[in-house]
Order: C-alpha cells, then sequence, then structure tokens
C-alpha cells in the first residue's frame, strides 16, 4: 500500500489507509458479482494495488501543513 509521505500527519496516513480498505473491499464485492470470482481479502489487495493503487495515490489531495 501507500507510504507515508514527509510531512503528513499520522492522522492524514491512516486516513488514506481507511480509504484504501474501503476501495479494496468494494472491489472484493464487484469481483465477486462481474465475475463470480471468490477473491480472499489479501487478494482483493493485491489485484487492486496492482491495478488501482497509483491512480489512488495521485487522486488523493495533498496533504496541508503540519502543525508541531
Amino acid at each position: 500500500m501507500s507510504k507515508k509521505c514527509e510531512g503528513e500527519s499520522a492522522d492524514t496516513f491512516l486516513g488514506r489507509m481507511e480509504a484504501q480498505c474501503s476501495h479494496i473491499r468494494r472491489y472484493r464485492r464487484e469481483v465477486m458479482r462481474r465475475e463470480g470470482r471468490r477473491l480472499s481479502y489479501d487478494e482483493a489487495a493485491l489485484e487492486w494495488i496492482e491495478r488501482y493503487a497509483e491512480d489512488f495515490a495521485r487522486d488523493q489531495p495533498a496533504p496541508g501543513p503540519t502543525q508541531e
């Protein structure tokens, strides 16, 4: 999955990870519905990451300034 970017808060990073997990769960359901393939969560994660992680990272808003 994604690496934490320099300057990104822990909350922002956690939010991105939760969003990815949500996309992976949705992908797993869609594969079952459309293709009849039963994927484990790990299998779905591997496929989703290979297909969509780069676009997901690009579509996420840039982290704002951090407060120290």
